[in-house]
């Protein structure tokens, strides 16, 4: 019965639950308070780590390998930031469900399909996608023109 104690310990711990909200808002895509930024960098940087030993441990064991694929998925999911069942191409930058449905319209449902076109084709594609299937157009063009505004500049020019 010490044992189970010491695990509920565990869990119970502030950095465990730390750690689980701040891999949670990575995930949901939420914005992180700035008090919270180095502990944020470090578990994103360790639990990749953490995951890595999981995965040599369960794949050098025959019978775990659906847990090691399981434990892969996850790990993708945490260097990306986004959950294991959602969408594949929620991946792309600026993605909007609009911009989903259409790719999905065109027979594109994960970004290897993207992938595997000429480049020429997939910029005509994504073109696409992103013109007549993302609703925060005007917001991707102000921030284009705010980035080649003159009041912008590099950190090398300040």
């Amino acid at each position: 019965m010490g044992k189970n104690t010491e695990l509920e310990n565990v869990f119970e711990a502030s950095y465990v639950k730390k750690s689980c909200a701040l891999l949670t808002a990575h995930l949901m895509g939420l914005p992180i308070p700035e008090v919270l930024h180095d502990e944020y960098l470090f578990v994103l940087q360790e639990a990749p780590r953490l995951l890595d030993v999981m995965i040599d441990m369960t794949l050098s064991r025959e019978r775990y390998w659906a847990q090691g694929t399981q434990l892969i998925q996850v790990k993708q999911a945490v260097v990306q930031g986004v959950w294991p069942f959602e969408p594949k191409l929620k991946q792309l930058p600026h993605w909007t469900l609009g911009i989903e449905k259409l790719l999905n319209t065109k027979g594109f449902f994960d970004l290897t399909q993207l992938n595997s076109l000429d480049p020429v084709k997939l910029r005509e594609i994504l073109s696409e996608a992103y013109t007549k299937g993302s609703n925060d157009v005007s917001h991707l063009i102000s921030e284009s023109e705010n980035a080649q505004s003159p009041d912008s500049k590099t950190p090398d020019q300040r």
